[in-house]
């Protein structure tokens, strides 16, 4: 054998007297790779500047961690694999990586509302959707629903999904009983956004972790070690809490001043305080008890009664005292004066899906239609909107619009990691019944096979 020639036996020797680690570095390079290419929440966003809601877009968040995930990935043939140890330097860089990564979801939540809310909404809605469908399965498939409504139960909530309200800071949060909802509502470690979370996130955390399995795998060298200092991973990670909890902190400290000012009769510095704590915690602009707070009473006691705050106020009351159609007529106001606010969209969203609801249970479908049609507008991929104009086509005997209704749902499904069947299941059904209307028989007959055959949904 010449020297310098590949062949496969010398290949595979090679392979064989790599050390473990090896290989784990060139999968955990693999996996960050794919992870920097693949979106890591991809929902629909909100353009402010054209007041409507784009297919996705990259936020400086995620187009920051996937460049880091990157550079990492490019790190590892230096760092790793032509050295025999691991820099204690690059470890402590994964490690600080791995505890960003695993703040993401709080990222979210905190500093893209829009983005957390139609996740929620995507996850939620479905999933109510999902139950009707069920609840009714024989009668949309036998006599189109006479006599059924849509369960109030399922949809009670005007918001359709539980908005991040203004929390109280104190040791309770030290209880045992508290640390399920510091994970879930806090860290954001939901189901809503576990199902709606991108591959992309899962294999930055999956390739970092695979990478620091590797980097202990190796032989020890002096000065360096197995694993980095203790202490500065613990240090490491209280410092990126302390960073990244801490906005959330200063708006409701801001809020307590506030109402503490209030309370005094200093309204000018309260309502500096009240705008304030929304730049620090945007997601309240979502929250009613927002607007419900002593913001909107001293604004209107100074003359205010068209700011934005005191017509949402306004809007807020309406709402708790079950004045819906009253409240529909103040956020039209708002919207007319205070145009391409997200918050806004998203509570003619919900407003209008409650209200088509009502009509279809009276027995109104032109007027629940024009309501979830108004509905499409505001939030496009709101599933009720779509399940309930199907419905309506469903009642009218129209298969075909019907079916191009839950085809958006079968879309929207696409959002989520963990998918329902009966939706996919619901559309070829209403494909069939479609095609038999339009005297395609043998379509309708193999169409409505595939229905009944859940392992093609």
């Amino acid at each position: 054998m010449k020297k310098g020639r590949f062949t496969p036996r010398s290949v595979v020797g090679l392979l064989f007297s790599a050390h473990r680690s090896t290989y784990l570095f060139l999968l955990a390079m693999l996996v960050l790779l794919i992870s920097a290419i693949s979106h890591w929440y991809y929902v629909p966003v909100w353009e402010s500047g054209r007041g409507q809601w784009l297919e996705s877009s990259l936020s400086f968040g995620e187009a920051l961690a996937r460049i880091l995930m990157l550079l990492t990935a490019l790190a590892v043939p230096y760092f790793c694999l032509r050295q025999s140890n691991a820099s204690r330097f690059f470890q402590r860089v994964c490690w600080s990586l791995l505890i960003l990564v695993a703040f993401f979801p709080f990222y979210i939540s905190h500093w893209q509302p829009e983005q957390f809310m139609a996740g929620n909404i995507i996850h939620q809605e479905l999933e109510r959707v999902s139950a009707d469908m069920e609840a009714n399965m024989v009668h949309q498939q036998s006599d189109w629903r006479y006599w059924q409504v849509i369960e109030s139960d399922s949809f009670t909530n005007y918001r359709g999904v539980e908005i991040p309200e203004k929390d109280g800071w104190g040791m309770a949060y030290l209880y045992p009983s508290s640390h399920q909802y510091i994970f879930q509502q806090i860290f954001s470690y939901s189901n809503d956004f576990l199902n709606v979370v991108s591959r992309g996130w899962v294999f930055a955390g999956s390739g970092l972790i695979i990478l620091l399995i590797g980097m202990s795998l190796q032989p020890a060298a002096p000065g360096v070690g197995r694993f980095p200092n203790v202490l500065f991973i613990c240090g490491m990670g209280l410092l990126l809490v302390a960073v990244l909890v801490t906005p959330r902190a200063i708006s409701e400290y801001q809020l307590q001043k506030a109402e503490h000012h209030a309370a005094q009769g200093n309204s000018a510095l309260a309502i500096e305080l009240y705008r304030s704590a929304v730049d620090w915690k945007p997601s309240l602009r979502f929250s009613l008890e927002y607007y419900q707070s002593s913001l909107g009473i001293l604004l209107s006691k100074r003359g205010c009664n068209y700011c934005y705050e005191t017509l949402m106020m306004r809007f807020a009351e309406e709402i708790s005292q079950g004045r819906i159609s009253q409240a529909r007529i103040t956020l039209s106001l708002v919207e007319q004066m205070y145009p391409r606010r997200s918050e806004v969209a998203f509570w003619f969203d919900a407003l209008n899906n409650r209200m088509a609801i009502e009509a279809f249970n009276a027995g109104q479908y032109s007027l629940a239609a024009e309501y979830w049609t108004s509905s499409r507008q505001f939030v496009p991929f709101n599933p009720v909107s779509h399940y309930g104009l199907a419905l309506v086509n469903v009642k009218l005997k129209r298969f075909s619009q019907a079916s191009e209704s839950l085809e958006k749902l079968v879309t929207l499904q696409e959002y989520l990691t963990f998918k329902r069947l009966t939706i996919k299941g619901q559309h070829i059904v209403m494909q069939s019944w479609s095609a038999y209307w339009t005297d395609d028989y043998l379509s309708a007959f193999q169409l409505y096979s595939l229905g009944l055959t859940p392992e093609v949904w």
